[in-house]
């Protein structure tokens, strides 16, 4: 289906349903085209820069649209933390004026979304930009006020909303207090139990209290993991963590895992046992801080 052709069919649907209503009624009124409302909408031209970079509150989130339909004199960019269509859950955030052309390119920065939202956006943080077209006329169109239905047919491109996000930078700060295992293939801890994480000693590590398990030794030491703050992999390297009953002292090290301080997740596969050479391969250690 053509965009042209659709708009045709629902004016015609419209002047169909306005005839039928009007049956009922003493005297036939006959809705003329020139009574029936065109409306607006948005088209998608393309998606600029989607991420919202928290460490450059100025670097803006671009969306280019142009308005179809009745003249749109301007375009209102509103944040939504829940995706919903629900214009009372929105928060203005910019109005842009559209010109002869009707063309207009949208361009929010974070600090702009942060003073909408009254609040500093989150490591990690996604949101729902929603654009209400205002006509000539001062009607509104958005997706509040309209059939959702057409946004899911390709044929109109809409661009009534877009989706940007802040990605997940390394912050070492989240990585506190008492995490809880999801994973121990060693086995000193079942799924639930909870151990000890701290940040530090540097910019770019974490400590974990893990092994041995009080069930299994004493001596418990704190393990250092080395976090690439790019792309937040680990490394550990061979350290000593306790000594297992009677007495048999244990190092252990891992050249792989990943952590996310948005999640406050620590996943550690591949982690080598170490007693005096006698060495166990392959386990994996995942926490989680709910």
């Amino acid at each position: 289906m053509k965009i042209t052709s659709a708009i045709k069919r629902i004016s015609v649907g419209i002047a169909l349903v306005a005839g039928l209503a009007a049956c009922k009624k003493s005297t036939d009124l006959i809705l003329s085209p020139d009574q029936l409302a065109v409306g607006s909408y948005l088209i998608e031209d393309s998606q600029g820069n989607d991420t919202l970079f928290l460490n450059s509150q100025s670097t803006p989130v671009v969306f280019s649209v142009h308005a179809y339909g009745e003249q749109v004199d301007k375009v209102t960019v509103y944040v939504s933390t829940n995706n919903s269509i629900d214009k009372t859950t929105w928060k203005k955030v910019k109005e842009f004026p559209v010109d002869a052309t009707q063309k207009v390119t949208l361009s929010v920065t974070p600090a702009q979304i942060a003073a909408a939202l009254g609040t500093p956006i989150p490591n990690g943080a996604a949101y729902t930009l929603y654009n209400e077209a205002t006509t000539k006329s001062g009607a509104t169109y958005s997706l509040a006020n309209m059939n959702t239905d057409f946004e899911a047919a390709p044929d109109y491109h809409m661009g009534m909303r877009w989706n940007v996000f802040a990605p997940c930078l390394w912050d070492n700060s989240p990585f506190t207090g008492q995490f809880t295992v999801i994973t121990d293939t060693w086995q000193d801890y079942s799924p639930g139990e909870k151990v000890d994480v701290r940040p530090g000693p540097g910019a770019n590590q974490i400590q974990i209290s893990v092994y041995p398990s009080d069930a299994y030794g004493f001596n418990r030491q704190w393990v250092t993991i080395d976090v690439n703050p790019v792309t937040l992999a680990t490394n550990i390297t061979e350290q000593f963590v306790g000594t297992y009953y009677p007495s048999d002292d244990a190092t252990m090290y891992s050249s792989t895992g990943t952590v996310n301080p948005c999640q406050k997740t620590i996943d550690i596969p591949g982690i080598t046992f170490n007693f005096s050479g006698t060495k166990y391969s392959g386990y994996h250690l995942t926490l989680r801080q709910f």
